[in-house]
């Protein structure tokens, strides 16, 4: 199982990605319809900014405890599960649109099961983090703010042939990956 890292700074977020590679929360993110686009920064932002600095919001307006170790942030109708891990970890499992008064059971039940998966990886020692690269997104449109990279977009940038599958050992927090500007460079940071 791998992890993209949305931000760290006093918490660490990240978010699951699935066995093909592609990441739930932030493909749904993506693929929201353009007149949500402010819901989906707003969410972004949520996730980035302000709950790398201060931790989950204590609004029951922007976050709630669902059930067992189930988490949800709020943004108008958006949501992202997630759940605690270690001190400060925040590892968000995907993102759905809320149309009913209840969080659906299917997605609640969704998001055990990826904890789950996440505790076996975590115990295998078979984990991978992923931080964020500067290039154009998906859409094509390059930005000045720096993109989060999907393991399977790292084939169409080249950095597949240097990516090495990196076994961590220990606390989540002190192991990252850094793809550096040259298509070459892996740098392993592991303290």
């Amino acid at each position: 199982m791998d992890l993209i890292r949305l931000g760290k700074s006093r918490w660490d977020v990240v978010a699951l990605c699935n066995e093909r590679g592609s990441c739930p929360l932030l493909d749904f993110l993506e693929d929201l319809d353009p007149s949500l686009k402010s819901l989906r920064n707003r969410m972004l932002g949520l996730l980035r900014e302000y709950v790398t600095q201060h931790g989950p919001p204590r609004s029951k307006e922007r976050c709630r405890h669902l059930n067992d170790h189930i988490w949800e942030f709020k943004i108008g109708q958006l949501r992202a599960l997630w759940f605690y891990h270690q001190d400060r970890m925040i590892v968000c499992t995907h993102g759905f649109m809320k149309r009913t008064r209840k969080t659906p059971r299917r997605e609640i039940q969704r998001a055990k099961r990826l904890r789950k998966q996440y505790l076996a990886s975590v115990r295998s020692g078979n984990l991978m983090v992923l931080t964020r690269t500067s290039h154009q997104s998906r859409g094509g449109r390059g930005t000045a703010a720096s993109h989060l990279t999907e393991p399977a977009s790292l084939r169409s940038l080249g950095l597949l042939d240097v990516l090495q599958r990196i076994r961590l050992r220990g606390p989540l927090s002190q192991a990252t990956v850094i793809f550096a500007a040259s298509r070459r460079e892996l740098v392993r940071n592991a303290g």
